[in-house]
Parts: structure tokens; C-alpha cells; sequence
């Protein structure tokens, strides 16, 4: 069930009107039971996994309170997470590990039959595996106490609005809040739904557009050169951060209809005038997870600076690999965390020559600057990213430095890639819509504070052009958001 389908949008209006009817002891678990029904729309069978994933961690994280310390604890703990990361190992690299096998063995001349597996990846079975790990982790830590109704944990771990792509939500955060329901609230129902409008504009209007383009060219990236690559290449790194962003924004908007807030999982990354400081503000949920219980676990910076690199390289690679069993996603995870290594190594000479050229790291042309050189670093990645291996990537960056062809810009050669003149022309319209709101949250963090205050002429203008461009883009192919794969 996507959140732009029709489905959904019968789903939504139920499971909310329900919510806010039901008696206040009966509220969890009718959301609980809704969170079901969403994730069970893709496949039934997903809803044991889901339920297994949820028992598991919430009988251990009893146990290993009760138990207190020592070996038995160490232990419950460990084959616990062995079992949760077990399942995600064997739904999602089982083929890519045994695969791989293959290819070493015939390399060292061994012929053997190594099996395939027949096997579905259950969607979102990276995010709700990693929230519930994380849970396990904040308990074994002593960081929370374990949470004794299992309703109250199990809709933790299901919520559908985050449930199949995040953001991946921390036990002292949502399932704090699921202590409480909350009554309906005209204003907090409001700011959500104009959430929701915000979200799906990003998805359905600008993202869904991008792809058009994307689709064609990096399906046959070898009948493309120059240019078209190029064009190809910058709208993807529009299109995942505007699919993703959207997601994770009709995800906020719809938890706050009900009455709960989510971690924002995106500030302006495309702004950061650094890798580091991108990775600040992409996919926080994420990346703060692994941070936390990779990341500072290995020895994080507070190691010599050659171990703290190798740390990064070891996190940037792990969190190539979850976004995908392939080695052009461990390569995109690489990059970046070279990108962070040499940013680390060039930090003192970059301070050197600033102070010696009397270079104002603040300036708005060296922090746009900055900015363009940091989206060109996370676009060369985003390449690998989208390419379906290491190869067609490099083939692809390879034939992108030839601009022979730059002259269809002009002659309008860029409408025949998939996105006819007319949704070009929608597109950079949401695109400068997009920056110029991106630009107000830098000035104005509480974006939606900001436009209230504003007279009713200018809010209403808002919201009926963000609803009128949304209405030329409900002819657009009903896409997955991309982040569903993982």
C-alpha cells in the first residue's frame, strides 16, 4: 500500500477517524492492528516476519534486564541479535554472499554447485530490523528499561507510517510517546496534513518527474554521452533525496495527525558545504544509528587519526551494504567514506591556506561554493548508487566527461530522454519551489511557523499552487518510493 495510492488514501481517513472515536484504552491497539493491515497489503506472509522480529527482541530485552550482568546476559543478548540480523541476513544476502563464494572458488580453479535461493526480500525489512535492534541495544546498555506490554512495543516496531522506509525511530523518542493517546487537536491535525501536502508534492510532482529522465538514460546508459548524462546524473541526486525526503515527510505529517512526532530525518543536505556535514543532515535516522552502535562501538574519533579512518571506511562500507546486496552499493558507501578521510587529512592545510589568503570560511560565496563542491561529490557517488554495478558506473562517468552533444540543450534534445517539454518545464518549477522553501527552513527552522504567520493571501497562493501542481502529476506512473527496496 503506497502512501500515494488510492488505497491509501481510503486507508488513512479510516484508521484516523477510528483513532480519534475509540475509547482512550482501545486507541494502540486498533493502531497497532492498522499497522498490521498496511504492511500485510504487500504480502501476508510479511506480518509473521514482523511479528517474529517484535517477539524476539521484546522477550530478550526482558531477560537481559532481569539477568542484570555477566555471561548469561552477554549471551541472551547476542544470540538475540544474532537472530534479528540473521533474518535480514538471510531475506536480503544470502544470494550475494553465496554468489560471491561461487566466484572466489572458480577463481582459486574450484568447481562447485553453489545453490540460489528462490527468495522475496520483505519490504522494509532493513528499517524495522535495525528499530528493533536498536531497542535491544538502548536495553543491554542500560540506557531504557525494557518495555513490559508488548502491545505498546510491538506497535513501536509496526508503526505504519515509518514502518517500510523509516525514519528509523529510537526507543527514548516514539516509544516514549506511546505511553499516551492524544485527542483530536484541530491546529496539530492541520500542521500535519499541510506535512503530508509538502510530502507528496516532493514525491509525486518533482521526484516522480525526475525518474522519467532518470529511467531512460540509466536503463541504456551506452546510447547516451555528454550532457544527457550529466542531466541524468544531477536529476537522480534530485529525484532520491526528493523520494526519499517525500516518504519520510508524509510519514511525520501522518504521525502528527494522530498525535506523535517523528524524527526529522532531513535538513537541506544539499546545502552542507562539507560530506560530514551532508551526512549531518541525510538520512539522520540512519546515519545517527549507525554512529551510535557502529561507529563510537569501533573506537569512533577518539582513536589514533589512522584507526578513527578506518573506522569510517568500515561504517561507510557496512552502510553501503545495507542499502543493498550488490557491490556497486558498497562502492557508493566507500566513496563517502573516503570523501570524509580526505576531508579529515586535508582539514588542517584547508585552515592553513584560508588564514593565509585571510578567507572567511563563513562568506556566502565560499559556503556556496563549498555547497557545489560537495554535491558534485555526492552526485559522482550517487552514480554507483543508481547503476546496477560497479562497471556501468564507471562507464558511465567515463562517457559523461565527453560534451560534444552539449548543444542539445538548446535545440531541445533533452525532451526526447523520457520527460516531454511541458513536465520539464513543471519540474523546474517544483525544483525552484523546492530551493527556495529549503532556503526559508535555514532562516526559519519551523518552516510551517514561518508560513503561518504570514497573511492569508500568501498562505493560501501556497497551498493552492503546491495542490494544482499536484494535480498535473496524478497522471505520472504510480512508482515505488526507491527507499522501499531496502
Amino acid at each position: 500500500m503506497l502512501f500515494h495510492s488510492l488505497e491509501f488514501l481510503v486507508f488513512f481517513p479510516i484508521v484516523v477517524l477510528l483513532y480519534f472515536a475509540l475509547p482512550l484504552r482501545y486507541k494502540n491497539y486498533w493502531l497497532l492492528f492498522a499497522s498490521y493491515v498496511f504492511y500485510m497489503s504487500w504480502n501476508p506472509v510479511y506480518g509473521l516476519l514482523l511479528f517474529g522480529c517484535t517477539f524476539v527482541t521484546w522477550g530478550a530485552a526482558l531477560l537481559v534486564e532481569r539477568v542484570g550482568s555477566g555471561g548469561q546476559r552477554r549471551a541472551l543478548f547476542a544470540a538475540a541479535l544474532l537472530a534479528v540480523f540473521g533474518a535480514l541476513f538471510y531475506y536480503k544476502y544470502m544470494n550475494f554472499v553465496l554468489a560471491n563464494v561461487g566466484r572466489v572458488l572458480l577463481w582459486l580453479g574450484v568447481q562447485a554447485a553453489i545453490p540460489k535461493f528462490d527468495i522475496i526480500l520483505p519490504v522494509g525489512i532493513s528499517f524495522f530490523t535495525f528499530q528493533a535492534a536498536g531497542y535491544l541495544i538502548d536495553v543491554y546498555r542500560k540506557d531504557i528499561y525494557a518495555e513490559r506490554n508488548f502491545f505498546r512495543y510491538a506497535l513501536f516496531v509496526s508503526f505504519f507510517p515509518q514502518l517500510v522506509a523509516g525514519p528509523i525511530e529510537r526507543s527514548k523518542n516514539l516509544l516514549k510517546q506511546l505511553d499516551k493517546a492524544y485527542p483530536f487537536e484541530y491546529e496539530r491535525v492541520r500542521r500535519g496534513l499541510l506535512i503530508m501536502l509538502w510530502g507528496f508534492f516532493l514525491k509525486l510532482v518533482i521526484a516522480d518527474r525526475c525518474a522519467l529522465l532518470v529511467d531512460t538514460v540509466f536503463g541504456k546508459p551506452q546510447n547516451y554521452s555528454g550532457i544527457q548524462l550529466i542531466v541524468a546524473a544531477v536529476l537522480f541526486s534530485v529525484q532520491i533525496y526528493c523520494d526519499f525526503m517525500g516518504y519520510s515527510t508524509i510519514a511525520r505529517g501522518a504521525a502528527l495527525v494522530i498525535g506523535y512526532r517523528l524524527m526529522e530525518n532531513f535538513r537541506q543536505p544539499y546545502f552542507a558545504t562539507s560530506v560530514q556535514e551532508f551526512w549531518r543532515r541525510w538520512h539522520i535516522s540512519l546515519s545517527t544509528w549507525f554512529r551510535d552502535y557502529l561507529y563510537i562501538p569501533l573506537g569512533g574519533s577518539r582513536v589514533q587519526p589512522l584507526r578513527r579512518y578506518l573506522n569510517l571506511m568500515v561504517t561507510f562500507f557496512v552502510s553501503g551494504l545495507w542499502h543493498g546486496a550488490s557491490w556497486h552499493f558498497v562502492v557508493w558507501g566507500g566513496l563517502h567514506g573516503l570523501f570524509l578521510t580526505l576531508e579529515g587529512l586535508l582539514a588542517p592545510w584547508t585552515k592553513r591556506t584560508f588564514t593565509q589568503w585571510n578567507i572567511d570560511p563563513a562568506n556566502s560565496l565560499v559556503r556556496f561554493l563549498a555547497a557545489i563542491k560537495t554535491f558534485f561529490l555526492a552526485t559522482i557517488a550517487w552514480v554507483f548508487f543508481r547503476a546496477s554495478s560497479v562497471e556501468e558506473a564507471v562507464n558511465f562517468l567515463l562517457r559523461s566527461t565527453n560534451l560534444q552533444n552539449i548543444g542539445i540543450v538548446s535545440h531541445g534534445g533533452l525532451y526526447k530522454l523520457g520527460l516531454e517539454e511541458k513536465s520539464f518545464y513543471l519540474l523546474l518549477i517544483g525544483m525552484i519551489i523546492l530551493a527556495v522553501f529549503s532556503h526559508k527552513r535555514t532562516c526559519h527552522p519551523s518552516f510551517l511557523s514561518w508560513l503561518s504567520s504570514q497573511k492569508p493571501i500568501v498562505r493560501y497562493c501556497v497551498y493552492w499552487v503546491l495542490t494544482l501542481m499536484l494535480t498535473f502529476s496524478i497522471n505520472l506512473s504510480e512508482k515505488e518510493f526507491i527507499y522501499f527496496q531496502f
